[in-house]
């Protein structure tokens, strides 16, 4: 097994910062942690690190306790040194591994390794730069290359791309997966960006408040939301939520509605068996290019929710206040407890 959190517990200042948290990374695999700010995101990047101590639980990296030696960290901002050209800067780590250690490797061993690190990042033939003469892209790539010129068990990624144009995000991201697979890295990479949770992990951690919300892989996550929060998190429109009669909550996402301009002689409430079926007032619409987002209003529980339609069906252009008949597949239909918000049943 490559990484563990068992019952991690940790306080600052007196104030929970994660609460029992157990998380798995399987060696040769990358765990994507994705939550809202001041979840615990970081501080789980830095007990795995070693950089900090649970105040209860431990960490493992392979069965044995966390070891600097046998880590690589990128964080946000990782500083790179002016004064050194860009293949000076991923040697950097080695040379310092050199000079605690004398398995190391020799100089010309090293110098392959960094090169191929800068390979990797598809940077080789900046290695002769300076910092300054770097675009912001070019940097964030040196600093991951610099992370995995090691040679070490775990590979950690603390929002490196963040602050980037979320085009070149992608486009390094789709790298730094490549390599991952190619050479069978153990990584874990946090961030608060959805698409880029998906887009890198194997499996997916949602953290919130210190605590796991869910783990699995992007279709579990997606397909079968373990909580409520996990069903508003994901996406960019949250999930529709909406009480049953028999005081069910009933989540379904836009994405799964379908809409019909002419609503059915027979129209109602909710059903488990059923699926949802009732008649809702259009209340707005957002042209989305391929697709329309319909806002629109409950009229048996004057409801706020939302669909979306492909923009080439005729209800895509209903006007503000036109009725409109909405319905959600039975499959598509997740069922919450509506005072834990904990998943129920999927029907």
């Amino acid at each position: 097994m490559g990484l563990e959190f068992r019952g991690i517990e940790k306080n600052f200042g007196g104030e929970p910062v994660l609460r029992g948290v157990d998380l798995t990374l399987e060696t040769g695999k990358m765990l994507s942690v994705v939550g809202p700010s001041g979840g615990g995101k970081t501080t789980l990047v830095r007990l795995a690190a070693g950089l900090e101590r649970p105040d209860a639980g431990h960490v493992t990296i392979e069965g044995r306790p966390v070891r600097l030696g046998e880590i690589s960290v990128a964080f946000q901002d990782t500083p790179l040194y002016p004064h050194l050209t860009v293949l000076e800067n991923v040697l950097f780590p080695l040379k310092l591994a050199a000079g605690r250690s004398k398995n190391a490797g020799d100089k010309t061993n090293r110098r392959r390794r960094a090169h191929q690190a800068l390979e990797m990042m598809r940077i080789g033939e900046l290695g002769p730069r300076r910092i300054h003469q770097l675009s912001g892209g070019q940097r964030q790539r040196v600093g991951i290359a610099r992370a995995l010129v090691r040679d070490v068990n775990l590979y950690l990624f603390d929002e490196p791309l963040a602050h980037l144009d979320p085009a070149l995000a992608r486009v390094i991201r789709e790298d730094l997966r490549s390599v991952q697979r190619q050479q069978g890295f153990t990584m874990m990479y946090v961030t608060h960006h959805l698409e880029e949770a998906f887009a890198l992990g194997d499996t997916v951690a949602v953290v919130k408040d210190g605590m796991v919300e869910q783990l699995g892989t992007p279709w579990e996550l997606w397909n079968q939301p373990a909580t409520r929060f996990v069903g508003e998190f994901l996406g960019s429109y949250p999930m529709n939520f909406v009480e049953s009669p028999t005081g069910k909550l009933l989540g379904f996402r836009p994405e799964h509605c379908l809409v019909r301009s002419v609503p059915s002689a027979s129209h109602g409430g909710t059903s488990m068996t059923d699926g949802i079926r009732t008649r809702v007032r259009v209340t707005g619409s957002s042209f989305l290019g391929e697709e329309t987002l319909l806002d629109v209003e409950s009229e048996s529980q004057q409801q706020w929710l939302r669909a979306i339609v492909p923009s080439s069906e005729k209800v895509a252009r209903a006007m503000r206040g036109e009725w409109v008949e909405l319905s959600v597949p039975p499959g598509r239909v997740h069922e919450f407890d509506a005072k834990t918000g904990n998943r129920v049943l999927a029907s």
